[in-house]
């Protein structure tokens, strides 16, 4: 009896071994873009952390002087520092403390590696993304302020770089101090890399790519030569005019280094355009015609499925900005007014963030 006991006793406790192991197992394994539950329950990285304090009146920050946060019945914030570099510092870290998870998706969709994130779905759009090359133009951008805040140190370009690596700052200072984080990053288990200067850069491209889409110069393209075999380049011209006479312009000389002619029909093109068709086709003629209508075809499919994929830029396309501006003869006050109007997507959250800004500098 004893012995059959002990057996009993035995296959229990293997049986509880067996479950605990596939229990562990379980905990540990990712379905989809669902992160382990065994992360999730964890008490010192899962979603028990999720809730984030309220800000403190006072941000405590390795700064030249004293800065003060007031966040108002609407959420949002007003900051008064005594220094700029304090203002930004502060600003990205209230920034952060609200957009954090937006902050980085953006930074990923930027860099093209949204399925590090998501999965498989998004390799497609990652690719059109690196060949976009966004990364590429704000390394540019931000190379091209070094030279110069290098040659002025008291500049504007030299401002600029200051005030970004401020608000860099301030978003890691948030980082490193609180250990609260939203719930779509503890889901998903988005790495949060340090904030980099240029990741500023990143938002203001992609804010470009936006508002005026590779996809219009493909279309344009793409009419010229369809009608212009029919109809010959010139007379198509005529009837979709690339710079329509009511839209001149308001930059002295704009659009006189384009010859738009039917004799160098790639000239419609931006030239990012036709650097993201050679990266489509690296041995692109730009006087084969054929060879480039193929090519453009191929980027119009990538693009219809990049906004079939990503709901945010779905319609992105059909979007632009205007602007106008009086002069102060002209206003009932007598002074100059100037206005912009955003055709922008709505998101959520929005593209826009609401803060009071004020510096004592």
């Amino acid at each position: 009896m004893s012995s059959k006991a002990e057996q009993i006793t035995i296959i229990k406790l293997l049986s509880s071994g067996f479950t605990a192991v596939l229990i562990l197992i379980g905990l540990s394994v990712s379905i989809g873009v669902i992160p382990p539950i065994g992360t999730l329950l964890s008490p010192n990285e899962g979603i028990w952390i999720v809730t984030l304090e309220d800000a403190p009146q006072f941000v405590l920050a390795p700064s030249k002087g004293r800065t003060q946060v007031f966040i108002d019945e609407f959420g949002v914030p007003t900051i008064h520092a005594q220094f700029d570099t304090d203002l930004y510092f502060v600003t990205g870290y209230i920034q952060a403390k609200d957009r954090l998870f937006q902050m980085y998706l953006q930074k990923y969709l930027v860099e093209g590696r949204l399925a590090e994130i998501f999965g498989p779905t998004l390799v497609e759009s990652d690719i059109l993304m690196r060949q976009l090359d966004l990364v590429g133009s704000s390394q540019k951008t931000y190379n091209f302020l070094l030279t110069k805040a290098r040659h002025d140190p008291n500049g504007n370009e030299a401002k600029i770089l200051a005030e970004i690596a401020a608000f860099a700052n301030g978003v890691n200072y948030f980082l490193k101090t609180v250990r609260t984080r939203p719930i779509e990053i503890q889901l998903l288990q988005v790495p949060l890399e340090p904030w980099e200067p240029i990741y500023s850069l990143y938002l203001a491209y992609l804010m470009t790519f936006a508002s005026t889409y590779y996809e219009f110069d493909l279309l344009v393209y793409k009419a010229m030569n369809t009608l212009g075999k029919l109809y010959g380049q010139e007379r198509v011209l005529e009837i979709l005019p690339i710079n329509p006479y009511l839209q001149i312009p308001v930059i002295p000389g704009y659009g006189q280094t384009w010859p738009l002619n039917a004799s160098n029909q790639s000239n419609l093109m931006t030239p990012k355009t036709k650097n993201f068709l050679n990266s489509l086709s690296p041995h692109l003629e730009e006087t084969n015609r054929d060879q480039i209508s193929e090519v453009v075809d191929l980027a119009l499919q990538k693009f219809k499925k990049l906004r079939n994929t990503l709901p945010s830029i779905k319609n992105s396309y059909r979007f632009g900005s205007n602007n106008w501006a009086i002069s102060g003869n002209k206003s009932a006050t007598g002074k100059p007014m100037l206005a912009s109007d955003m055709h922008l997507p709505l998101t959520l959250p929005p593209i826009w963030y609401e803060i009071h800004q004020i510096s004592d500098e």
